[in-house]
């Protein structure tokens, strides 16, 4: 009989550091760079003038990939910058490619490779196309007051006029909010999803293993935002990684289907679904999974050995949170290796993201850099 893989919340939760890896290159002290007269920096890392001709980029490993890198958050940041309402999903991106920004700066001085200019957002910005209202609201009237709207002019189809109260326009003014905030959070999706395509994603895994997994990182957490916004790419067929790769990431995958089947099994109503949201994708990924480790899989073990205290909702999401904070390491550990591997590269992006997707109802916060350590 097979052996029974013990799991307590402790090594569950301790497992969340083990294979995280620190960004290469990363650095955040002082470079010893002074200000020209301008405000820029002089010296290594001067950002340069939009009207300066590109000086040739130094002899540095992935120095074309780091620098598109940088350019790519930087546009990223202007979008979440965009939308109106930071409460949710967009100052959660704007904080992890902020985040993305600074560390990539760092690596870019570090290496004495100049940064690129800053980009601007194309002159129609989320909130400029047809689909937005741009037009100004009226100054508010008193509260009792009332605003002249209807048909033609202010007139009702009667000809008579017709007045909007106070509670009618506010009502209007946050309809007119919320199409303007979901097409900035459209177009924040279709920029994340510009780096997840095939040709973006066959770029990345040609960089080296010394920057490969902050690389694939980036584009994991582009993939699992454009999920979260129900804009997620139409992923191919799962097609690496493969062989021990594989397995590795067999070892946080399957103990995550077991403990969400346990949970499920101990709840009900909305938490039982909740639970049960992740089995599909998780179940369908291991299977994939599975069949790509081949020889190097391990057979699956009958169970894991679980926290005693799950008869409680804190105890159950406990478990769920651990579960779920293995995976982002354990999916990037072996990132670095698949260097010239397209296809381990996409599917290790997919994993990060489909991750993602799935832990959202547990608030999961998607970083800059899923499953690595940024330096501070």
């Amino acid at each position: 009989m097979r052996a029974v893989n013990q799991i307590s919340r402790r090594s569950v939760l301790g497992l969340c550091g083990v294979g995280v890896l620190t960004l290469v290159g990363a650095c955040t002290e002082d470079t010893g760079s002074t200000q020209d007269p301008d405000g820029g920096a002089s010296g290594t890392g001067r950002t340069a003038n939009p009207s300066d001709p590109p000086a040739p980029l130094p002899d540095v490993p992935d120095a074309a990939l780091l620098t598109a890198a940088l350019d790519r958050a930087r546009v990223m940041v202007l979008r979440a910058e965009a939308v109106e309402d930071q409460d949710g999903i967009a100052g959660e991106a704007l904080t992890a490619h902020t985040e993305q920004v600074r560390v990539l700066e760092g690596i870019l001085e570090d290496a004495g490779i100049p940064l690129p200019p800053e980009p601007e957002l194309p002159a129609e910005t989320p909130g400029d196309d047809a689909g937005a209202t741009t037009t100004q609201t009226p100054p508010a009237a008193p509260d009792d007051a009332a605003s002249t709207s209807g048909g033609a002019d202010g007139e009702a189809g009667d000809g008579v006029t017709r007045t909007e109260s106070a509670k009618e326009r506010r009502e209007r003014e946050e309809q007119e909010r919320a199409a303007r905030v979901e097409t900035q959070l459209q177009a924040l999706a279709d920029e994340a999803l510009q780096d997840v395509t095939p040709e973006a994603l066959a770029e990345v895994s040609t960089a080296s293993s010394a920057n490969l997994a902050l690389l694939t990182a980036i584009a994991g957490q582009r993939g699992g935002l454009a999920m979260r916004l129900r804009s997620g790419p139409d992923w191919p067929e799962l097609a690496g990684p493969t062989g021990e790769a594989a397995a590795a990431v067999l070892e946080a995958f399957r103990p995550a289907i077991y403990g969400f089947e346990v949970l499920a099994a101990r709840s009900s109503g909305d938490y039982r679904t909740k639970y049960e949201r992740p089995l599909g994708p998780l179940r369908r990924l291991t299977r994939s999974l599975t069949e790509l480790a081949g020889d190097a899989a391990t057979p699956a073990p009958l169970g894991y050995g679980l926290p005693d205290d799950l008869d409680t909702p804190q105890g159950r999401t406990a478990l769920a949170e651990g579960l779920l904070g293995v995976m982002w390491p354990t999916i990037i550990g072996s990132a670095g290796e698949h260097t010239g591997d397209p296809d381990a590269t996409a599917g290790t992006v997919r994993l990060i993201a489909e991750v993602a997707a799935f832990a959202w109802p547990w608030d999961v916060e998607l970083p800059g850099f899923p499953g690595m350590d940024a330096p501070a």
